[in-house]
């Protein structure tokens, strides 16, 4: 039994009836009863909800000794004081040791060393990650808790030893609410959404601000099955998708230069390069590549890309 400082003396209690309730004998009813007793006569009338957690496995909490006080104990609050099962409790522990970090510093730690860690993720984790941050993304009053079980799921599915390296980079919970805006050498929550929800490389502190620059220019509304394969299709902060604005000639028909030139340029596997090269301007013309079209520079548009394709081996 725990013995804590403040003892209640026997002489105020009725030994033998307290006996008969499953007290303890001779040496602990000689002198003192431990502070426990005076916890359960201070509780009084109000019990049980005033039952401290360390008295719910003592003999104390056996309801012939509530009775014999005087309080009482109902079936009910008998089964609502029981411990709960070591299995539950270890969970909780396990859960509450796992979000003392920043769940949104988690994830952007992550997302900062996305290339090597995603191939640790099993196919299951991924998916369980991808629904977190999808509800992540929905920006709904359980955002916090959605980057908690993005977090959890990530440290769990990680070897112990990189789920370790994330929490120390993580650090602690700060003693405000851990917000969206946190963020690890450039690279954010938002960056790992687009990573694992678009597949988009276009994040952190280098490749970020292009993808910003490129989705303020105009664009129109991507529709499924309505657009050719060969047109630039970019993916918002949101995930929605965009075809920038211009590779169309009027309405919605396309420049066919511009889709002759995106095949040259892949565009279909890397959207974004293809983007970049058509809206930067370059030393080979004064202006973007964009703004040459209808102009009747077709052909050195056109041969443009395929320099940029031979350099690169594809030519």
């Amino acid at each position: 039994m725990v013995r804590v400082a403040g003892l209640v003396r026997i002489r105020d209690l009725h030994l033998p009836l307290l006996r008969r309730a499953g007290a303890p004998h001779s040496g602990a009813l000689t002198d003192a009863w431990p502070v426990e007793v005076e916890n359960l006569l201070r509780a009084a009338p109000g019990y049980p909800r005033a039952l401290a957690p360390g008295l719910r496995n003592s003999h104390l909490a056996r309801p012939e000794v509530f009775q014999v006080l005087g309080l009482g104990i109902s079936a009910s609050h008998r089964c609502a004081h029981r411990a709960p099962p070591k299995s539950r409790v270890t969970r909780r522990r396990r859960e509450r040791a796992q979000v003392r970090v920043n769940p949104y510093m988690v994830l952007a730690a992550f997302a900062a060393d996305w290339s090597r860690l995603s191939r640790l993720l099993a196919p299951g984790a991924r998916q369980a990650l991808g629904r977190h941050l999808a509800e992540l993304r929905d920006n709904g009053v359980q955002q916090e808790r959605a980057a908690e079980r993005a977090a959890r799921t990530v440290l769990e599915a990680l070897p112990a030893e990189e789920g370790e390296r994330l929490r120390r980079h993580a650090g602690t919970r700060h003693a405000g609410a851990p917000t969206t805006g946190s963020r690890y050498e450039g690279y954010g929550a938002a960056d790992l959404c687009l990573l694992v929800l678009d597949n988009n490389p276009m994040v952190g502190p280098v490749l970020g601000p292009i993808r910003q620059r490129l989705l303020r220019e105009p664009s129109l509304e991507w529709m499924e099955g309505a657009t050719d394969r060969r047109l630039i299709v970019l993916s918002d902060d949101g995930g929605r998708r965009r075809l920038p604005s211009f590779q169309f000639e009027a309405g919605s028909m396309p420049w066919e230069i511009v889709l002759d030139v995106n095949s040259v340029l892949h565009a279909g596997t890397d959207p974004w390069g293809a983007a970049d090269w058509w809206l930067s301007r370059t030393t080979w013309w004064d202006g973007t590549p964009a703004g040459l079209l209808g102009r009747g520079r077709d052909i050195e548009l056109l041969g443009a890309a395929r320099a940029l394709a031979a350099t690169e081996g594809e030519w």
